[in-house]
């Protein structure tokens, strides 16, 4: 609202904000953290290798030993303030990924549940602002470890996998192949999780007087299953091929799924597939064609633009020679 008006005093008060992060009270630095990362959009501005120097990467460094403060309420703030400046500064982050990579490691060792959430969140927004750069294998065995320990941590029903498999969906799509030796557990995951929640709205459709179940699980497997289609693609084929129950008949199941939650993500795969590995996909059409035509009038706009692209690879993969489609 007063960003106009206060910008002109933001090279004084940055500097100052910066210096009171080192305050002995947690609560003037866990405010400093929240202030700070409102003004992330000034000092992430590429202006000049001075105003770089000057505020965001001191404002950078600051907000991560923030991140790694023995206050909670300070940790929080940190990594909330972090991770909006990772929003902001997008690709602007890369050459100082390995450090940031290494500091926010050593707060899944640190943090306690609440703010392990927020961890998460922060780890997903840095994949989605510095994208493929993440796949630098340094980058991969700096932060995939943590990661497949927490998860290694978590039962398949357990509420807390949910804020890391959408943390991983994100990863996935930033490294791309580079997370091929990470996907064959994650993706029976999914296939487990998705599994296991079309049984369970059966069971529930067969007795409406039960609890209707969570679809949140489905939803964020089906989700983290479009992250690792994008990232890596016809890659996918031999464990989507393998699979048992088979992975696109689940899928379309899911396209049919009463929750329109699940029914979104479901079209979101499969446009995934169809831009990303639409020769594993193609033997499934005639069904998943049959669930478009029939929600046409629920849906059209994302529906046809969901079956143009369905159509465009369909058309194009047979009119190139078998090298092309593979």
């Amino acid at each position: 609202g007063c960003m106009d008006a206060i910008e002109p005093h933001l090279p004084t008060l940055v500097p100052y904000l910066i210096n009171t992060l080192n305050d002995p009270k947690p609560l003037v630095r866990s405010i400093t953290c929240w202030t700070l990362g409102r003004y992330a959009s000034w000092t992430t501005q590429p202006i000049s290798e001075e105003h770089k120097s000057q505020y965001f990467i001191p404002t950078m460094e600051g907000l991560l030993r923030m991140v790694l403060d023995n206050n909670k309420s300070v940790q929080e703030a940190g990594c909330s303030a972090f991770a909006t400046l990772e929003e902001d500064a997008g690709p602007v982050l890369t050459p100082y990924l390995e450090p940031v990579l290494r500091n926010l490691v050593l707060a899944f060792n640190k943090y306690q549940h609440k703010n392990m959430l927020i961890l998460y969140d922060a780890v997903g927004t840095l994949a989605d602002a510095v994208g493929r750069e993440l796949s630098n294998p340094t980058y991969v065995e700096i932060l995939m470890p943590p990661l497949t320990n927490r998860w290694a941590k978590l039962k398949d029903d357990d509420p807390d996998l949910i804020p890391l498999l959408e943390c991983l969906a994100s990863v996935a799509i930033a490294m791309g192949p580079s997370f091929l030796p990470y996907a064959a557990p994650v993706f029976e995951c999914c296939s487990i999780i998705i599994h296991r929640s079309l049984l369970q709205y059966q069971i529930f459709q067969q007795n409406p007087d039960l609890d209707e179940p969570d679809k949140s699980f489905l939803v964020v497997a089906l989700d983290l299953l479009s992250g690792l289609t994008r990232g890596l693609g016809m890659a996918l084929e031999s464990l989507i091929t393998q699979s048992n129950p088979n992975l696109l008949q689940l899928l379309t199941i899911c396209l049919k799924h009463p929750q329109a939650a699940v029914e979104q993500s479901a079209y979101l795969v499969v446009g995934d597939m169809a831009m990303g590995c639409f020769p594993i996909l193609r033997p499934y059409m005639p069904g998943i064609m049959n669930e478009i035509y029939c929600i046409t009038t629920k849906a059209p706009l994302m529906i046809s633009l969901l079956t143009q692209e369905i159509i465009y690879k369909d058309r194009t993969s047979k009119n190139c020679p078998p090298e092309s489609s593979k």
